[in-house]
Parts: C-alpha cells; sequence; structure tokens
C-alpha cells in the first residue's frame, strides 16, 4: 500500500473517503495548483482581549467543528481525509503596531498567505491568527482550503468560538452545539445520492441545465484564475435602497430576486446576449443538524435568465423568483453532476457564468467588551466576475461587490463596470413593469461623455496568418526580413514558417494552445511568429533578459507546453516547457520532409476562428505581478487597415524592428511592414541607445519607425533624410519634441492598451499646436 501524507500525530482518527463535494475541490485544485482554492476572512476587533481566553475558545471550537483539523492523506493514489487534533491554534500574536501603517500591513500580510500556493497533503487545511494593528485593535484572521470548509462553516466556526470565549468571560458553560462530524457528512451525502430525493433533483437538473451556452463575460476573454480577487464594492446609497424596496414590494419578490434580474439584464446588454447564466453558490445544507455544522457541503447551481432586449422587467423578475426558488429547493445536486449530465465536464471554464453570491448573516460579533465586524477577503476561485450581494442583519443596508479575475480586469475597469452596474440597477427598478428591458438605457451620464468618440467603420476581422500570408502571395520575392547581412524573402519566410507550423500541429498545437517564445530581435523570432500564428496558437513573448522569477511566473501561468527559442537562450530556460530549438539540426531534420504549402483550417488540430486569441502580451500589472492580456484576431485588420493609410505605408517601405518581442509595440511593427509586404528591419540585439539608433536609421534606409519619447528626447532628427514616418507612445510625448521630429516627415502620436489590439488611438502631431492622443481609430 502506497500512503503519502505529512506525518499526523497519535491524536489523527478514521480515515474515510472524500464526499462528492470535496472531491470536486480536490480535482479543481490539481488542475490550478499554483492558485489556491482558499476562502479567507477576518473580524476587525475595537475592544481588549484575553489572549489565553482568546486562544482556548478557538481550539474548543475547532473541537467541536473538526474541519479546522481535517488533514488530507493519498492512499494508492486515492485521496482520504482524517481529523488529526494533535495540532491547532498556538495562541501567537502577529504584531503590526510597529509598522508605518499597521492596518495596511495586516491586509498585505493577510492576502500573501491566502494567496500562497498550498500542497493538499503536506500543508496545514486551516489557520487562524491573531493580528494587532494597536493596542486595543485586532484582525482576527481565519485561511481556510475550500476541501475542508466552506463558507458558511467558516462563519459557523467563527460564531462558535466567539460564543465559547463569552462564555468562559461568564464563568459558564456554552449552550451545546449538537454539530455533526464530518465522517457523518460524509455518509449523509452518500445516503443523499441513494436516496429518491436525489432521484428527483437529478431529474429537474436534467431538464434544466439542457443546452447551456457558454458563460458570458463582459471582458469577451477568458484567463487563469488569480491567487486574489480584485474589488469594487459600496453600500447602496439610501435613494437606491428605498427604490430597490419599493420594487420589491410592488413584484412581491425579495430585493435580492431584483438585483439577479437586473444583473441578468445587465450582462446580457453588455455582452448583446440573449441569455444570462450565473453561477449561484448555495449552502446546500438542507437540514438544521447540517447548518449548525462546518466541513464543505456547499454547491454551485445555474440561474438562467432569459434577458434579451424584448423581455419585459416583470417577466424578467418573476423568472429571477421563479429560478432562484428552484435552485434552492434541489440544491444538493452537485454542480459536477449538472456539469457532466449537461456535458459540460470537459468545457474550459468550471462554471456555468459570473458569480452572484448572496451574503445575508449578522457580521456584528461580540468577545467580551470588544466588538467585532466580519469581512469578507476571498472566497475560492474566481474565473472572471462575481456579485456579492452583502447584508448584515434584516436592518442594515445592502453591499453590492463587483470581485473580478485581476487576469481579466484591471481595477479602473472592474469599478466602471461596478459603477455603471448600479446606475443601471436605478433605471431597471423605476422603469415601468410592462417596459421592454431593451428600452432602458444602458450608458450612464459618465459613458454619455464618451459617445461621440467613433472611429470610421471597422473592417472585417482577418485571421492574423491570413494577413502576414497576403504580401508573399503578392509579391513573393520581395524582401520580408533584414538583420544585418542576412536578408529573406517573403517566399522563404512563408516556407519556412509553414514547415514550423506543420510541426507545431504535430504536437497538437492549435486554436486556444499557447506558444512561448524565447528569442532575441532576430530574423527566427519572426519565422516563429508566423508559424505559430499559421497553427492557429497564441504567441507568447518573452522577455530574454526578464528575471528567472518572471519568466517562471509567466511560464506558470500560462500554461504552455511548447515553447520556441533560439541556442543561446535555450539551455537557461525552465525545462517544464518542451522547447523546439531553430537551428538545431534535430529540429531540422523533422521540419524538411514537411509540405511547403499554405496551411489551410482542415490540417489544424481545430477550427480556427476570429475570437481565438492571437498573442498574450505579459504586462507588469498594477501589483507588479506579470498580468497576461490575450488579444483576439478580430481587431487585428483594423490596425493593418489604420497602420497602412494612416502612416502611408506601401511595398517599397522599410520599416524598423526595434521593440523587445515582449511588448506589444512589436506587433505594431510586424503588421507595419508585413501587412503591406514592406521590409522590416530588424535591429540587432545589443542596440538600444539614441545614437545606435540614429546610425541604424541611417544606414538601414528606415522609411518608418516607432520610437518612445525617452528615446526620441536623445536622438537627432537633422540626419535622417529617408525617414518619412517617426511614430511614438508608450508614454507622455514633450511639445518640444515635435518641431524637430515634424520637420521633414510626419510625426504621430500613438496611445492604447495591449487590450486594445495594441492602438486605440491616433494623432498627427504639428508644430506649434499641443500634444493630444487624438481620436479613435478605426472600429
Amino acid at each position: 500500500m502506497a500512503l503519502h501524507t505529512s506525518a499526523l500525530s497519535d491524536a489523527a482518527g478514521e480515515q474515510f473517503p472524500l464526499s462528492a463535494a470535496q472531491r470536486g475541490i480536490w480535482f479543481a485544485q490539481k488542475v490550478s495548483k499554483s492558485v489556491p482554492i482558499n476562502i479567507a476572512q477576518y473580524v476587525e476587533i475595537d475592544g481588549e482581549l484575553v489572549a489565553d481566553v482568546f486562544a482556548e475558545a478557538v481550539q474548543s471550537a475547532a473541537r467541536e467543528l473538526r474541519s479546522p483539523y481535517l488533514r488530507l492523506i493519498e492512499v494508492d493514489g486515492q485521496p482520504l481525509q482524517v481529523v488529526d487534533t494533535g495540532a491547532g491554534y498556538d495562541g501567537s500574536v502577529v504584531d503590526f503596531c510597529s509598522e508605518p501603517n499597521p492596518a495596511a500591513a495586516a491586509l498585505e500580510w493577510m492576502q500573501a498567505d491566502y494567496s500562497a500556493p498550498i500542497d493538499l497533503l503536506e500543508d496545514i487545511l486551516a489557520d487562524t491568527k491573531l493580528l494587532r494593528v494597536s493596542r486595543r485593535h485586532y484582525y482576527w484572521y481565519s485561511r481556510m482550503h475550500h476541501i475542508a470548509i466552506d463558507g458558511y462553516g467558516g462563519l459557523t466556526a467563527t460564531a462558535r468560538a466567539a460564543e465559547r470565549y463569552n462564555a468562559i468571560i461568564d464563568g459558564r458553560e456554552p449552550a451545546p452545539l449538537a454539530a455533526i462530524g464530518l465522517q457523518d457528512i460524509y455518509e449523509g451525502e452518500l445516503a443523499y445520492r441513494n436516496s429518491d430525493r436525489f432521484a428527483s433533483d437529478r431529474e429537474y437538473w436534467l431538464d434544466h441545465a439542457k443546452g447551456l451556452p457558454a458563460p458570458l463575460s463582459l471582458t469577451g476573454r477568458t484567463a487563469p484564475a488569480a491567487p486574489y480577487d480584485l474589488v469594487a464594492a459600496c453600500v447602496l446609497p439610501v435613494r437606491l435602497a428605498s427604490l430597490l424596496d419599493s420594487a420589491a414590494d410592488a413584484h412581491r419578490v425579495s430585493t435580492a430576486q431584483i438585483v439577479v434580474a437586473a444583473l441578468g439584464s445587465f450582462l446580457a446588454r453588455m455582452t448583446s446576449s440573449e441569455e444570462t447564466v450565473l453561477s449561484l453558490p448555495v449552502t446546500a445544507r438542507t437540514t438544521a443538524a447540517l447548518k449548525r455544522s462546518a466541513g464543505m457541503v456547499a454547491n454551485v447551481l445555474p440561474i438562467r435568465l432569459a434577458a434579451g432586449p424584448t423581455s419585459t422587467v416583470r417577466d424578467l423578475v418573476d423568472l429571477s423568483r421563479r429560478e432562484l426558488t428552484g435552485a434552492l429547493r434541489h440544491q444538493r445536486y452537485r454542480y459536477e453532476d449538472i456539469r457532466r449530465d449537461a456535458g459540460l465536464s470537459g468545457a474550459a471554464s468550471s462554471t456555468f457564468g459570473p458569480v452572484v453570491n448572496m451574503m445575508f448573516f449578522d457580521s456584528e460579533i461580540r468577545l467580551g467588551d470588544a466588538g467585532g465586524r466580519y469581512h469578507i477577503l476571498r472566497s475560492g476561485l474566481l474565473e472572471d466576475l462575481q456579485v456579492n450581494l452583502v447584508q448584515s442583519g434584516s436592518n442594515s443596508p445592502l453591499s453590492i461587490e463587483f470581485h473580478g479575475n485581476p487576469h481579466l480586469y484591471s481595477q479602473r475597469e472592474l469599478a466602471h463596470h461596478h459603477r455603471r452596474f448600479l446606475a443601471y440597477l436605478e433605471r431597471f427598478v423605476t422603469a415601468p413593469p410592462q417596459s421592454s428591458v431593451g428600452d432602458i438605457d444602458l450608458l450612464d451620464d459618465a459613458d454619455l461623455v464618451l459617445v461621440p468618440g467613433h472611429g470610421p467603420q471597422a473592417e472585417p476581422p482577418v485571421l492574423l496568418p491570413d494577413l502576414l500570408s497576403t504580401a508573399a502571395t503578392i509579391e513573393p520575392e520581395a524582401t520580408a526580413l533584414v538583420f544585418g547581412e542576412t536578408e529573406i524573402s517573403y517566399r522563404e519566410l512563408d516556407e519556412r514558417s509553414n514547415r514550423l507550423a506543420r510541426r507545431l500541429i504535430g504536437l497538437g498545437v492549435g486554436p486556444e494552445s499557447r506558444v512561448v517564445l524565447a528569442f532575441g530581435r532576430s530574423i527566427d523570432l519572426w519565422v516563429a511568429v508566423w508559424a505559430v500564428a499559421k497553427s492557429g496558437a497564441a504567441f507568447v513573448p518573452l522577455d530574454s533578459d526578464a528575471p528567472p522569477e518572471r519568466v517562471g511566473h509567466i511560464l506558470e501561468d500560462i500554461g504552455a507546453e511548447v515553447g520556441l527559442t533560439e541556442g543561446n537562450v535555450n539551455n537557461s530556460l525552465p525545462r517544464q516547457v518542451n522547447w523546439l530549438r531553430l537551428g538545431d539540426p534535430s529540429l531540422e531534420s523533422e521540419t524538411a520532409p514537411l509540405p511547403l504549402t499554405p496551411i489551410r483550417n482542415p490540417e489544424r488540430v481545430a477550427p480556427l476562428r476570429i475570437d481565438n486569441p492571437a498573442y498574450v502580451i505579459y504586462t507588469s500589472g498594477s501589483t507588479g505581478t506579470p498580468k497576461g492580456v490575450a488579444v483576439s484576431h478580430r481587431g487585428l485588420a483594423n490596425l493593418a487597415t489604420e497602420e497602412r493609410e494612416r502612416y502611408a505605408v506601401s511595398p517599397a517601405a522599410r520599416v524598423l524592428q526595434v521593440a523587445s518581442p515582449a511588448f506589444d509595440a512589436s506587433v505594431l511593427e510586424l503588421l507595419l511592414a508585413h501587412a503591406s509586404g514592406a521590409t522590416l528591419v530588424v535591429s540587432p540585439p545589443l542596440v538600444f541607445g539614441a545614437d545606435q539608433i540614429t546610425d541604424l536609421l541611417r544606414e538601414q534606409r528606415i522609411t518608418h519607425a516607432f520610437v518612445t519619447p525617452g528615446v526620441l528626447k536623445s536622438m537627432d532628427p537633422t540626419s535622417l533624410d529617408d525617414l518619412r514616418v517617426m511614430i511614438t507612445g508608450g508614454d507622455r510625448c514633450p511639445p518640444e519634441l515635435i518641431d524637430g521630429w515634424s520637420a521633414g516627415r510626419t510625426f504621430h502620436n500613438a496611445y492604447g492598451p495591449t487590450e486594445a489590439t495594441v492602438l486605440a488611438t491616433a494623432a498627427t502631431l504639428v508644430s506649434e499646436h499641443a500634444v493630444t492622443i487624438g481620436g479613435p481609430i478605426r472600429g
């Protein structure tokens, strides 16, 4: 018998299997290796605490509920659970009083703790710490892995510890808890799955989940979950809260049912969808005994709302009521079973859509004379968006929180969606019941300021490999790439990349795959980009000079299995990726027999679509952690056409390629040349300085270039007779640059976030005129 676990104490109890709920978390954590599926919370305490009494209360509550002592072991490859009370809360206090900002330091400490990767077999699954931020101000922090305890169980454990603390202070015994044990929870789940109720619930969900659509997203993208959430939240203004209450009374529903209806309509309108499916977390505690217990019992259910523009407010509110009521009546049937029955087991997303979480509880906690208030830090793995409805007691105001995956949303974007929804909610609850939701204004006053900003008519979308290959078809012998003394034609670039693309396809690479590229500036870099595009995958360029920690994070985050590189960097790269080295004789021998002809969709592992990712660029992220931005093919034709027309690019142009391949300015340079049949002149890797770039522009007779303002300030524009177009961007352009760089050529300012396919706006800068980012580009 093969057993894998860290050492258990003599107090360890009997081993027993995981429940269906726990198995779902087990497999989810196996997939999301670096992102722990933790729930985290803290109670903000004002007042004096008796530390040894607090420690005793926490320990006693943990022994009653058992979940904080849960450990996992693996026997012959199968996970089992065991309660081990031999280790627990040690009563230590983490003191932040000496920090310049104790509260901020404590919050940062908590985020680092609940974000840290966890080994389910080796690490403690639940932990509690008392953090001191001033003499009479504490944070009672709890971090629990979802496999051991769910959010409801976490509340139960906190409330029971507080109850025990108060009993000890008062010199009395606490009221009996009558919680059921974890093994009883497991056996109760088995009994349910063999009951008539299980069969009835299954029949309901078989019918209800038939034909579930793909999850909606406000970003239109997918990304791996992050170990922490971004949050935009507020208590509802008094006026909106009053209007919401009045609407609930008029429709004879709860305020939560109104908000869910409005949210379904908002998401459908924002994504031009006819149906919104929400993911609803439920406690799945259908008995009084389960409600007194901890453990992992919670479930997630789909809420389907036909929320197209012709739906009326009355119909949508009534549908929300029926959907929520029906889900709660059948809440024990596991979401893993619903997904399997609906044929979604192999889908990329593990949810049904954006999460709406109703968190109605009493957040006031008493610890002797001290008062505490409950705060939720994290509720588990978040793929995209979670909307929390939080109300601590029936007389307390309702808060609405937007939690966003930081791999998909910036803090500013999330706050914008939150503000826009609150404005939409007010218009929804004041609309006549018979009105169509499509007639309710989606934009608020802040949005209307931006409405006039439309660019020219969008181009029909074109796939990246088709944009690149067009020049090879029209003028195959034209020079595609120049690197030092080496030149290759479009025909040679096309054929080499066709062969390499077929080798990638042979490795299973295709649409929705990511292929990492580890190159300095070189011809091989652009052969690789063309090849990955033709395979249908997205290329993920790495900065060859980046610190190993950044490279390691990107490789872990992106999950790529295949990478392309060159000889001088290959040996220093992490080995979890299958690296193909361009120029390696073994790779040359593998690709030599492959056809040179163009690649069509039937050859790919799956059809390549416009909304598949074309490339992924890692930005620094708002926290300094690299953030991957996946950009689809949809906007590339707009960018290519805008560049060709705005910057007057012809096949005779010579375009400088000097940007690091890890920045999206390199995509601007690529399409500036290759989407117009022009020559891309690749700067040698060691050319960085202003004088070096100036010399290269002159020696290679460059006609078009993109250079950042910081470098332009140190360059001399007077000796560049061939340069017809200079583009700058990536930073604020000082007005003093305009005179020199607009003389004898056109000088352009380009602006746009990575998410906008490199450019969002563009301007031509003219002497004696103000610097501007200009107006929107086409599309």
